[in-house]
């Protein structure tokens, strides 16, 4: 069983034969130095923190069933296409208009640009929204329509890229469930453009179940710079969300992945359906500013109006004249951090982490926290780096449940009674590099340099007893030996020892 945090410091203490005033300033110091010593344990040895199962879903290229008909148009708004078919007419082929196409790969060809004997020309774009009014399904682009001119339009949607969740530190295998094949093999970025990814022609694309990944490019969310604001509200507090003091963030998120990946707890102690608020978004920025500390009593009984930036105005999505209005793809999380709770209550175990509440549009500047809404205990707030995503080859025939297995960065350090989600041992690594930092923060040199040196033999020993989680005596099956300089005869390979991979006795 892994330490918590306050054990960790307990142990520097004790360790240092120090036993510093236990200031809140100190504390968070040490906390600091903690999440620190995580992050160089995490990238010394990975092995060393719990491993998790990510489920995502991998979508087919989406094309028109009648390619003569079914078509797109541009409109006056350069930033919004509209589909040629009405919704209800016949050989219309289905869109998804619930956020999970957000952030595709719109191709488009323009018949304009078609060169005789030449394939087709396809422009790239991808989509903020797709929504239906009138009868009719438009989308709305992060760029806008070149051409000028009116034009009747071709049109494929892809899934170029599967973003990864910012906490993965090293993959360790990759499979596609309830399917007979053998992990998906990983390939170097430079060998999956130059062998696998070259397009064919007219958007089409080698289909089939994905047997190679590869990483790719994916571009960052910048995060709000705004502070949420929070003050008083008019509204009552209903709870039953216990009343307390309180403090407030929110970030952006792009796009949405389907039900069976949402978070997992319910939004309301009565709830009865799942709530879209608690899927898991395809991209997540990172958190504001958190508001000022607000208190909510029982003698005011008085809930908290949360105020943040209108996005959509901020994107140029607001003009009601104009058709991308309100329809920029941004949407906001509101986070909540409990900082004291009602005297003697048993109803809530907070560690003073911020939590996920809810999801708003981009364009809705207040929400109101009246104490219905349960925090999500799964979903602490994110504090991501760069974002990488995946590529896979063949494109998916159809859509297929694929499993990643990856050794994962610890949660943000912030509070005493956080776990640290590392072995035991590996724990004992983390209070080496503390105890490094202290030492060299008070000037002690000397004990910094043997800290570092604990934490270095300390660190071989377990690669020995941890790397692989295979007992030093047991045999490791590598497979047949490949063929380096010429063919290895069965005689070879019969007298060959399990896990001997030295090939140069062989001719």
């Amino acid at each position: 069983m892994a330490l918590p945090v306050h054990e960790i410091i307990e142990e520097v203490i004790a360790e240092l034969d120090h036993a510093p005033k236990g200031s809140p300033e100190w504390e968070r110091r040490v906390i600091r130095a903690i999440q620190k010593g995580q992050e160089t344990l995490a990238e010394d040895a990975p092995f060393m923190f719990n491993e998790r199962e990510v489920h995502f879903r991998i979508e087919p290229d989406a094309r028109p069933t009648a390619p003569t008909t079914d078509l797109l148009e541009t409109t006056a708004d350069p930033f919004v296409l509209k589909r040629v078919l009405a919704d209800a007419h016949a050989d219309i082929a289905a869109w998804e208009t619930n956020r999970e196409w957000t952030g595709r790969t719109l191709l488009v060809h323009d018949p304009a640009d078609a060169v005789a004997g030449s394939p087709k020309q396809f422009h790239d774009f991808q989509i903020r929204e797709v929504w239906s009014a009138g009868g009719y399904t438009y989308v709305s682009l992060t760029a806008p329509w070149g051409n000028a001119a009116s034009a009747v339009l071709e049109w494929v949607i892809q899934t170029k890229a599967v973003v990864l969740p910012p906490e993965v530190l090293e993959i360790d295998h990759i499979y596609v469930k309830d399917q007979q094949y053998a992990p998906l093999e990983g390939v170097l970025p430079e060998q999956a453009v130059a062998w696998l990814r070259s397009r064919e022609g007219d958007g089409s694309r080698a289909e089939g179940v994905p047997t190679s990944f590869w990483r790719t490019n994916m571009a960052p969310i910048e995060g709000p710079h705004l502070p949420t604001v929070a003050a008083a509200s008019e509204t009552n507090w209903v709870g039953p969300e216990p009343v307390g003091d309180f403090q407030y963030f929110h970030s952006l998120v792009w796009g949405k992945q389907e039900i069976w990946l949402n978070h997992g707890n319910p939004h309301t102690q009565s709830a009865t359906a799942a709530s879209s608020t608690r899927y898991k978004p395809w991209q997540e920025s990172a958190l504001s500013r958190g508001s000022a500390a607000v208190a909510v009593t029982a003698a005011l009984g008085k809930g908290v109006d949360v105020t943040t930036p209108n996005m959509d105005f901020a994107a140029g999505f607001h003009d009601a004249a104009v058709l991308r209005h309100q329809k920029s793809g941004w949407k906001k999380r509101i986070y909540r951090k409990r900082l004291t709770d009602a005297a003697g209550n048993a109803l809530t175990d907070f560690d003073q982490r911020a939590y996920l509440m809810t999801e708003i549009d981009g364009h809705v500047t207040t929400w109101t926290d009246d104490g219905s809404i349960t925090p999500d205990r799964n979903t602490p707030a994110p504090y991501p780096g760069a974002y990488h995503a995946i590529d896979f080859w063949p494109v998916p025939d159809r859509r297929y449940e694929v499993v990643l297995v990856a050794a994962w960065y610890n949660s943000r350090i912030e509070t005493m009674t956080q776990v640290l989600n590392v072995t035991k041992i590996g724990a004992r690594c983390i209070i080496d590099l503390v105890k490094a930092q202290l030492h060299r923060a008070n000037g002690n040199y000397a004990g910094e340099g043997l800290a570092m040196k604990d934490y270095r033999m300390r660190l071989v020993r377990l690669k020995h007893r941890q790397g692989t989680g295979i007992p030093a005596s047991q045999p490791i099956h590598v497979g047949l030996p490949g063929r380096r300089r010429s063919h290895v005869d069965r005689s070879a390979l019969r007298n060959q020892r399990p896990g001997d991979t030295d090939q140069t006795t062989y001719p």
